[in-house]
Parts: C-alpha cells; structure tokens; sequence
C-alpha cells in the first residue's frame, strides 16, 4: 500500500513538473517572438546595408594601447565604414572615461582602481606604460603622452562614425551622466549600448526606449545554461542585439545557442580571435569584432 502511494505521488509530482517546464517553454517562446523595431536606428541600418560589419575592439588594440586616440585613429583608417567598440569605467568622481581594466596598474604607472580614483589624478598616468605585445620583454608606449580618455572625447571625436559602447561598471549616478553625454554627441541614435550588468541597461532602456541594446552577460550565460538542456527557447533576452564579447571564447558560443538567436532573429555582434573560424561566422553574424581590425578586414575579404 505504502509502494502504491509513494508511485502515486511521486507520478503526480512527475506530471506537474513537466506541465510546469511546458507552461514555462510555452510562455517565453511567446514572450521571445521576434518583434518588429518601433524606429529606425542607425546600427540597424548599418547591419542591413553590410554584412558582416566590423568592429574595431577598443581601436586597434592589437597594436596600440586599447581605448587610446592612436588605436581609435588606426582602425579609422582600416575602412571608412569601420564600427569602433569603447569600454567604459566610472571613476571615483564620476566621470566616465574610455577604459578596459578595473586595475590601472595592468596599464598604467600607477595603482588603484580606476573606480575609485580621481579623473585629475587618473590623467597624471602613463596610459602606455605597460602594455607589451611580446609578453613583457618590451613596453613601446611608455613614456610617449598616451593618457586616459574621457567617454565624451571620443564620441565627439568621430560625430558621424557607430560605436559599441561597453559600460563595464554600474555606479549610482551613471544614468544621467549618460544620458549628457550621449546628448551632447548624439551618440544615442549612432551606438550599440551594452554591458556585462544587467542593472545599467534595464535603467538606461526605461528611460531611452529609442537607443539600441546589446544582450548582458548574464543573459547570455542564461541562454547557454538553458542551450545545454534543450530549452534555450526559455531564455528571457530583452537586448535588441546579441553580442558576444571578448570575455570568453566563441566556441564556448554552441549551435544550439546560436540557433535561438537566429529563430529570434536578432542582429549578433561576435567577437574572434585569429584561430577562430572565420569563413563561417561571416555567414551567420551582423558583425565580427576584433582588436586587430586590419586583419579582420582581410579575412572577411577572402
């Protein structure tokens, strides 16, 4: 009797597990259907007049110090209609500046954390003093004026070029600087706004309902996780662009993952590096990112 009861329960607990996955599969694939853009954007525009677009992450920074005027200068002259990616950190008096790592000293003269620090003092470093392409056994850019970039500078600086703009850090207070600054060089209706934190482009998307949004990282791990076990459909992405950053490699990027980025049919930025295939992910993507823009150029060529 005891046996009966136990299969019994254990069969009705079966059937309201599966009926919940189903209701579960059910209700996000309606909630994932693709849904038409509201208004024209110039990111938009731009993956539909070339495919795949490139981007030049961080400038070409495979060459030059990233987020640097010569690394932005550089992939400028790669092509006219190059795409240029910026990182961006808040500082400790909140200013945001065009910056990749947390740790100045991983590429300056000084110490501390960028999100701590003052601008003033920030702007006193060597922004080349240790960036080595050969491991360490030479340092080109030191001493040779590379300073750290204000976000503003930059966009002012190519007023008619795209840009990704990669928020790395969230700090209260950074909506607004934003929204001043992407006011000022209109680069709301010419930019990919993106981050790793959910936080900053579920607030920046409330109050900016016409600019454009990359997929966070945490969305993407979601979508992974959820690929891994046949239920990528169940995935909640509200990017209106999927992107694929330089965090972690494309084949980690699986099949099945991509396959429910295409059924949405989402725009994709992906980033590669040089022993990736190429050949393929100009088929697939909207735009292929790489710090060395030049080379990607070539390959697309081929």
């Amino acid at each position: 009797m005891r046996d009966a009861l136990k299969n019994f329960v254990l069969a009705v607990l079966s059937v309201v597990m599966l009926l919940g996955i189903g209701w579960i599969v059910v209700r996000n694939r309606a909630l994932s259907k693709p849904l038409p853009q509201p208004f024209p954007h110039k990111i938009l525009a731009a993956t539909e007049a070339t495919h795949p677009l490139i981007v030049a992450l961080r400038g070409d920074s495979a060459h030059f110090p990233p987020n640097s005027k010569a690394a932005f200068e550089a992939a400028v002259a790669v092509d006219p209609n190059v795409v240029l990616w910026v990182d961006v950190y808040s500082t400790g008096d909140n200013e945001l500046v065009a910056w990749s790592t947390k740790d100045l000293s991983q590429q300056t003269d000084g110490k501390g954390w960028v999100n701590y620090e003052k601008l003033t003092d920030i702007q006193k470093l060597d922004a080349g003093y240790n960036v080595s392409f050969d491991d360490g056994k030479t340092f080109p850019f030191r001493g040779k004026g590379f300073r750290v970039e204000l976000l503003k500078d930059v966009l002012a600086a190519y007023p008619d070029r795209l840009f990704v703009v990669n928020f790395i850090d969230y700090k209260e207070g950074m909506r607004e600087t934003v929204a001043k600054i992407f006011d000022e060089t209109k680069a709301g209706e010419r930019s990919l706004v993106t981050s790793p934190e959910n936080g900053i482009l579920k607030d920046l998307r409330e109050d900016h309902p016409t600019w454009i949004f990359g997929t966070s990282q945490a969305q993407v791990t979601r979508l992974l996780l959820l690929a891994d076990i046949a239920l990528a459909v169940a995935t909640p992405m509200k990017g209106d662009i999927f992107v694929w950053d330089s965090s972690s490699p494309v084949s980690r990027l699986t099949d099945s993952a991509f396959a429910e980025v295409e059924r949405r049919q989402m725009k994709s930025f992906v980033t590669l590096q040089k022993t990736d295939n190429i050949q393929d992910w100009k088929k697939k993507a909207s735009a292929l990112v790489s710090d060395d823009p030049a080379w990607l150029k070539a390959e697309v060529a081929k």
